[in-house]
C-alpha cells in the first residue's frame, strides 16, 4: 500500500479549509454581537452628560448643609427582611425632624426586583421603615431625604445580603 503524498492542491485546500471556517466562526460572532446586544448601557447618556454640573453643584449644596446621617440596617427573621433606622442630625448635632426619607434597593440583576420603602418619622430625628428584599446578593442603596419635596441628601451605597 502507498502512502499518499501531500501536493500544492491539498494544502491550497486545507489552507482555504483552515480560514473559511475562522472567517465563518468570525461571522457568527459579530452577527450574534450585533443582534444580541444593542451595546446602549445608559439609555440617555447625552442628558446625563449634560446635567453633570447640577449633581456636582448638588452635592455641594449637600456637603454645605452638614447633614449627618447614621443609617442601621438589621436583619429580620431572614436576611431579606430588612429593618431600617435612620438618625438625622444637623451640623450643631440637633435632631431633623419633618423630612421624608426614602430608601431603595436596587437589584444588580433585575430591575422588577427593585424595592423601595419610606421611613416613618418616629421622633428626635429618627425614622425607621421595613422591607423584603426577594432575594439575598448584591444590591445598590439609595437613601434621599427631601425637605418639603425638594431632595436635600442623596447617598448610593453598595451592599451585599448573605442568606
Amino acid at each position: 500500500m502507498m502512502a499518499k503524498q501531500l501536493t500544492g492542491r491539498h494544502a491550497l485546500l486545507a489552507f482555504i479549509a483552515f480560514f473559511g471556517v475562522v472567517f465563518l466562526a468570525n461571522g457568527a460572532l459579530i452577527w450574534f454581537a450585533t443582534v444580541r446586544y444593542d451595546g446602549v448601557e445608559e439609555a440617555d447618556a447625552y442628558r446625563h452628560g449634560r446635567d453633570y454640573n447640577r449633581e456636582i453643584a448638588a452635592a455641594r449644596e449637600q456637603a454645605a448643609l452638614g447633614w449627618e446621617l447614621d443609617l442601621a440596617d438589621t436583619a429580620g427573621a431572614t436576611p431579606r427582611e430588612r429593618h431600617l433606622v435612620a438618625r438625622l442630625n444637623a451640623r450643631d448635632g440637633a435632631p431633623l425632624a419633618g423630612l421624608r426619607v426614602v430608601v431603595r434597593y436596587h437589584s444588580r440583576v433585575r430591575a422588577a426586583e427593585d424595592r423601595e420603602v419610606r421611613l416613618d418619622e418616629r421622633g428626635d430625628g429618627r425614622y425607621e421603615g421595613r422591607l423584603v428584599l426577594p432575594r439575598a446578593g448584591n444590591w445598590r442603596r439609595d437613601i434621599e431625604i427631601f425637605d418639603k419635596d425638594a431632595l436635600r441628601f442623596r447617598r448610593r451605597e453598595s451592599l451585599v445580603i448573605r442568606p
